[in-house]
């Protein structure tokens, strides 16, 4: 199992191997998830079927992980500074396209984060 210190670790690694730092990388592939901040939904549970994740990363050290509130047990986990749980399904409604929530809370996350960006394929 990583760390807090691994995964922060790990993302001192990656600032330092990019040549031409943006303010923000943004992530969302799966395999990034797990290797800079330990989080994993499992994909045989039912909630997490369809979910995306995204992780900010700020080049002074910072993280944070946005989520929908089926994945907030995973994100409670997950090593991160600062966790944005949107609400999708609540049982009392129904639920609104699950990625357009993920990306209007991430869109809510990065509105109080100036400059530049970057981000991997995976990024709605």
């Amino acid at each position: 199992m990583l760390t807090a210190e691994g995964c922060r670790a790990r993302r001192a690694r990656l600032w330092d191997a990019i040549e031409q730092k943006p303010d923000w990388i943004l992530l969302s592939e799966p395999r990034h998830l797990m290797y800079f901040a330990s989080f994993y939904a499992d994909p045989f549970i039912f909630r997490t079927q369809n979910a995306s994740a995204l992780l900010v990363l700020g080049a002074d050290g910072s993280s944070a992980l946005v989520v929908d509130n089926m994945l907030a047990s995973y994100a409670d986990r997950a090593h991160v500074d600062e966790r944005v749980v949107a609400d999708w399904y609540t049982g009392k409604a129904s639920a609104p396209e699950r990625q357009r929530v993920l990306v209007d809370a991430a869109a809510g996350a990065m509105g109080r984060r100036d400059g530049s960006v970057g981000f991997d394929q995976m990024v709605p």
